[in-house]
């Protein structure tokens, strides 16, 4: 399954209802990006940090997105076996929530 992800510009949708002519176009030109992922998408947002950044989750991934240059490149978080057969379905964003890190397998815990 194909999930297509759209980030819109709002004041640009809003210019487009106004719109005199060619309707279409105007629409298209509020598309800041888009980007087909296989990956199953349960939850987009957003990071509250860096706007052009989002983050997602799904069945057994998590996703790190940038906008550059009207598309969506992602990187995977490597969760390895703890995400099998998961349905991560919540993210979190918490300035004070610190990273933990063990030194005896280099095992990073959020």
């Amino acid at each position: 399954r194909r999930t297509q992800i759209i980030v819109w510009s709002i004041a640009g949708l809003v210019a487009a209802a106004t719109a005199r002519g060619r309707r279409s176009d105007a629409i298209e030109k509020a598309v800041v990006a888009r980007q087909v992922s296989d990956f199953d998408i349960s939850v987009v947002k957003f990071s509250p940090w860096e706007p052009l950044r989002l983050v997602s989750c799904g069945r057994e991934n998590v996703r790190f997105w940038r906008i550059k240059r009207r598309h969506l490149p992602a990187c995977p978080a490597i969760l390895k076996s703890n995400a099998r057969g998961l349905q991560l379905t919540g993210l979190g964003f918490d300035a004070g929530a610190g990273v933990g890190h063990d030194d005896d397998d280099g095992t990073v815990e959020i």
